[in-house]
């Protein structure tokens, strides 16, 4: 599989390590950050950076791109992802690339209409150790019992809003296949406006009823996060490495369980996180499933049992739940939603409907009140031009049928249908 680069960061240089492990090769370079230089001289010594990115529009060049934060501006970056996307580029971009939900939301609307396969990739998307803790915390543990909530502190050198958005945006994906959807949401901390969100701290909590407390500490160099699973005889903590450098085998130290409620029981040590492996693996296996007419008609990979996609969308909600409930200081409900052309288009007919309807209700006082009086004529032809407003409205209805898309219809069915779930 030929990939193409566009942006990088410390995400997406773990991923070429992972790809070239796997036999792939990297074809195209461009929007290289300075303090990656060193690490892509080794990993594509013969590649440079190119500076023209709309070179990956074309599907000759690779058979897929992975984005990266790279040098550009938040909203050039997403710009250049709906490119790639409207354009059915396969896609892999690193996770998170806004703290906003809008862009997630229209690129699952792109998505979802073009067929196109688009990936996320956070610091610890698909870490097998999640899988291991899920499974504690679902049949319970020898030593604590069964666990009852989950305190989840990150460590981070700054605390500016960007920073700490995105760490949670990559810890909630993590809680996410933890303990499941997450319905509820409150956060305690700075303003909701503030550049500054030292002290956020986050309670979620889903339909599992196992709260989860998410914050953020100074950076003390040993571990990314810890985790601690709270039970009915002890306590468990989970040491979880820094995400690695592609320049050290550091994604290879395994995450460290420890009993910390009784020192002398000996420290576990979980799976190794190979996460990036496992994204590109289900790259080339989508990749390969498109090629052969096997991809279904919302971008999702045959077989694979991952969410991809959605996942970042309900991740980004939580996010953004997490911000509203900073502004009105108190408890949110997070609604999972997907949205579709079709889903748009209802929603811009509504608003114009309620427009039509005042535009009707004031023509008509103007017609009632002072037609009659300052402008004879008024009177006899405003019901025909209230009608004619009315007929166009409803001939809108017929645009999206002119379509023809079926493809489009199926997605909202499937929109539709998960949409509702985590409503509460």
């Amino acid at each position: 599989m030929n990939l193409a680069i566009l942006g990088t960061d410390s995400v997406v240089l773990v991923f070429i390590e992972a790809a070239i492990s796997l036999g792939h090769q990297v074809v195209w370079l461009g929007d290289v950050r300075a303090e990656d230089a060193v690490a892509l001289r080794r990993l594509c010594p013969t590649l440079t950076g190119e500076s023209n990115w709309e070179i990956v529009l074309d599907h000759a060049l690779a058979d897929a791109v992975i984005v990266g934060q790279g040098t550009q501006h938040e909203s050039e970056r997403c710009e250049r992802l709906k490119r790639l996307v409207a354009d059915g580029i396969s896609t892999v971009v690193a996770f998170p690339f806004s703290t906003s939900v809008l862009p997630y939301y229209e690129l699952d609307m792109v998505r979802r209409e073009m067929g196109g396969i688009l990936l996320a990739l956070g610091a610890w998307t698909q870490a097998p150790p999640l899988k291991q803790l899920a499974d504690l915390i679902r049949d319970g543990h020898a030593d604590v019992g069964q666990v009852r909530s989950l305190s989840w502190v990150r460590q981070l050198a700054t605390s500016d809003r960007e920073t700490v958005l995105g760490s949670l945006a990559v810890d909630v994906e993590a809680l996410l296949d933890l303990v499941g959807n997450i319905t509820k949401v409150s956060a305690f901390g700075p303003v909701h406006d503030s550049d500054d969100l030292a002290g956020l701290s986050v309670q979620l909590q889903g339909p599992a009823k196992i709260p989860v407390h998410w914050s953020a500490a100074r950076d003390s160099g040993e571990t990314a996060a810890t985790l601690t699973l709270i039970g009915d005889k002890g306590q468990l903590e989970v040491a979880i490495p820094h995400f690695a450098k592609a320049d050290s085998k550091a994604n290879l130290d395994p995450w460290i369980l420890e009993n910390v409620s009784d020192r002398g029981v000996p420290v576990k040590h979980l799976a190794s996180h190979d996460g990036p492996l496992q994204t590109c693996a289900r790259l080339d296996q989508a990749v390969h499933a498109r090629a052969t007419g096997q991809t279904s008609t919302t971008g999702k990979t045959p077989n694979t049992g991952e969410v991809d996609w959605d996942s970042a969308v309900k991740t980004m909600e939580i996010v953004d739940a997490v911000q509203m409930s900073l502004q009105r200081g108190r408890t949110v409900a997070v609604h999972h939603q997907q949205f579709t052309e079709q889903l748009a288009f209802r929603g811009m007919m509504s608003i114009f409907g309620c427009g039509l309807l005042l535009l009707g209700f004031l023509i008509l006082l103007a017609a009632g009140v002072v037609g009659d009086t300052l402008y004879p004529p008024l009177f006899f032809w405003w019901p025909g031009g209230l009608a004619i407003l009315l007929i166009l409205f409803l001939l809108l209805q017929l645009v999206p049928h002119l379509r023809g898309g079926s493809t489009s219809q199926q997605a909202e069915s499937e929109g539709e249908k998960t949409g509702g779930d985590g409503d509460s």
